[in-house]
């Protein structure tokens, strides 16, 4: 009889991620999801071939060629299958209070055993193939770790670890003044944030949002570090901004901070995996300074910049489209004489996280009313939104020549004129984005052209000093556009203000060059520095 060697139609890794797929466990986040419900497509609800069923298919595969070479030869021999024990999740973390995970093991080597050097504080349970890890509320004040170790009874020498991290209850609570879009953060160190709130908790500028979608956010069920990010571009250096794995439990959100200092966006999900809402974590061991200047107390730097010295890439911040809560990245390229190509170099930082960088070709639905694309904005945080007709209007919000366009206040500049902050502001607890008038020396006065000489001071260090104002430097981090995305690095500043001309839907800016500077209205699509003030 001739014997067949008979290959199997999918490698371990690969049913190990056939598994985890099956059981709702993402490949990069480690976070269990509950399966698509009955209301979503048909497609959507489907599941891939799990291993039972792989090894059917194998199993009629083998009888089958069997029976058919039952009257030849011998002379082949059937390989024997390679060994293998692997666990759908490497790593995870819990919050202080306690939860639990549930890991599939997949092997083919026949019962296997679990052991942990927690020391009583984790306990596990075995139930077929899948093994369920539960720690009880902390009693440490420190984040605590430990190692369980999966291994095949038959052969000791296979083996998996399964890495576990417990947060402990001496967590800084960053919402506990209240809560925002954006908490600043130390390296090394432990936090918890409210996550049951949009933003500020506040109203939503006239957008009409929180009418249709609401305020409170409780069909939230796991949190995902979408990206995290060094100026220098370094991707290994990266992934030390937060340390593991974000946890989502009763409302609130848990992480580490790791031993680089930079900028990440944590995201939370719902039941059927879309983003809810995010949040921005600006981690810098640098504290934050105040100057007074028309007013207003103003940030010694950028919006996510870890410092304000002339030339340095680490004091660009981040880009804001007008009205948007979510930043994108600056260049990752060092600072440069003029507006060259090698100086506006995208970034598309992620580190450990689960997102991906759209800065082109992503439109605005073709939306009309209000809120218009905010939902869509906050489901798609790293998606730079362009106008639907491209060199044609200047919204990324609605569509334009719609009235809702020219009376929304997404960031509270408009309502009074000292501001206020919205659910979409960007800026840190305490703070607000600069309204109408705080550049200015005459308030309100946004469209006059600016002697460089009185109120800004020479160009040098790639950004100039508003010696009109606080004094401080400002980085000419250049612009987001919807038609060359990265412009200008190094060559021009443009900052927000949180106000908008009520007549046409423009935002005020503060737009200044190497030869000039003009307080004037930018289309909100494009995306700006911010620099931000103590909310009054």
């Amino acid at each position: 009889m001739k014997k067949f060697i008979i290959k199997l139609l999918f490698s371990p890794r690969q049913r190990s991620s056939e598994l985890g797929s099956a059981l709702g466990l993402t490949k990069r986040s480690n976070i269990v999801r509950p399966f698509p419900t009955a209301a979503q497509p048909a497609q959507a609800r489907r599941r891939p071939v799990g291993l039972a069923k792989t090894w059917i298919y194998a199993a009629s595969f083998a009888a089958g060629m069997l029976l058919a070479g039952c009257d030849t030869d011998d002379e082949y021999r059937a390989a024997e299958p390679e060994l293998y024990l692997t666990a759908s999740t490497r790593i995870f973390a819990l919050s202080a209070d306690g939860g639990q995970r549930t890991v599939v093991i997949d092997t083919n080597c026949g019962e296997w055993k679990v052991t942990t050097d927690a020391a009583g504080w984790l306990s596990n349970r075995k139930e077929g193939n899948l093994l369920t890890i539960t720690a009880g509320e902390s009693l440490s004040t420190k984040a605590q770790t430990a190692v369980v170790t999966v291994s095949s009874i038959d052969d000791p020498s296979l083996t998996c670890e399964i890495r576990v991290m417990q947060y402990g209850t001496g967590a800084t609570n960053l919402s506990a003044l209240g809560t925002a879009n954006c908490y600043m953060a130390s390296t090394g160190a432990s936090y918890v944030f409210d996550a049951s709130i949009k933003g500020n908790g506040l109203g939503d500028g006239n957008s009409e949002y929180i009418d249709k979608h609401g305020l409170l956010l409780d069909e939230g069920v796991a949190a995902e570090l979408l990206w995290e990010a060094v100026f220098d571009a370094d991707k290994t250096r990266s992934r030390d901004v937060i340390d593991g794995e974000p946890v989502y439990r009763n409302g609130r959100i848990w992480f580490t901070t790791g031993r680089e200092q930079g900028n990440a966006v944590i995201a939370l999900r719902d039941f059927s995996g879309e983003i809810v809402w995010s949040w921005h974590i600006w981690v810098t061991d640098r504290e934050v300074t105040l100057t007074a200047a028309n007013g207003y107390e103003w940030m010694d730097r950028n919006l996510g910049a870890l410092n304000n010295m002339p030339g340095d890439v680490a004091n660009r911040g981040l880009f804001y489209q007008w009205g948007r809560k979510d930043p994108f990245l600056p260049s990752s390229a060092p600072y440069t004489t003029g507006n060259v190509t090698e100086a506006n170099v995208e970034n598309h930082q992620v580190g450990d996280g689960t997102a991906e960088w759209a800065y082109t070709g992503v439109r605005q639905q073709l939306l009309t009313e209000a809120p218009g694309n905010i939902e869509n904005a906050v489901r798609h945080p790293t998606q730079f939104l362009k106008t639907y007709y491209q060199y044609s209007g200047s919204s990324w919000y609605v569509t334009p020549t719609n009235d809702a366009l020219k009376e929304a206040d997404l960031w509270g500049g408009n309502k009074m004129s000292s501001g206020y902050k919205t659910i979409f502001d960007p800026c840190p607890l305490g703070y607000m984005v600069p309204p109408d008038g705080a550049f200015a020396t005459a308030a309100g006065d946004m469209s006059t052209g600016v002697n460089v000489d009185t109120q800004w001071g020479p160009f040098e260090g790639n950004g100039r000093a508003w010696i009109g104002g606080t004094g401080d430097f400002f980085p000419f981090v250049g612009i987001l556009t919807i038609n060359t995305p990265l412009t200008n690095c190094g060559h021009i500043g443009v900052y927000w203000t949180a106000s908008a001309d009520a007549s046409n839907g423009y935002g005020y800016e503060v737009y200044v060059t190497s030869d000039w500077g003009r307080y004037r209205q930018g289309a909100t699509a494009y995306g700006n520095s911010v620099r931000c003030v103590k909310e009054k």
